[in-house]
């Protein structure tokens, strides 16, 4: 083992496998307890106060939690279709793939608009809470 941690430079106090060994590893490079703990999110840093860290420095740039709006405006017209047709959710389910909670709130747009106005409010709050 050498000496200095691979990372700070401190003492080092244990060697860590790059690659798992339970993934075939061999090779290992010294270092201090510190950073072995920040490495494996031990005592100095949980896993869930990375996630809040991440989360928040990705919020803050803009970045968009969640599925995608994939429903296209062909796909909107075609349920609106089957809806008049007198399809059920599961028979449009089943020929669309849409989900039966999308095709609800394709049927009723309202309701998608409070939903979206909920949804903001929480994301606005998990903000809040993260500034």
């Amino acid at each position: 083992m050498l000496n200095k941690c691979f990372e700070c430079s401190a003492p080092a106090e244990c060697n860590h496998h790059v690659v798992p060994k339970s993934l075939g590893g061999t090779k290992t490079i010294p270092l201090c307890l510190i950073c072995h703990g920040i490495i494996h999110c031990k005592d100095f840093l949980k896993m869930s106060e990375l996630r809040k860290k991440g989360r928040a420095k990705a919020l803050k740039n803009g970045v968009k939690f969640g599925r995608k709006r994939t429903i296209t405006d062909a796909q909107r017209k075609n349920v609106l279709e089957l809806l008049n047709e007198g399809k059920t959710y599961s028979q449009i389910n089943k020929l669309t793939g849409i989900s039966q909670a999308m095709i609800y709130l394709i049927k009723k747009p309202e309701k998608a608009k409070q939903f979206n106005q909920q949804h903001k409010l929480r994301l606005a709050k998990q903000r809040a809470a993260l500034e």
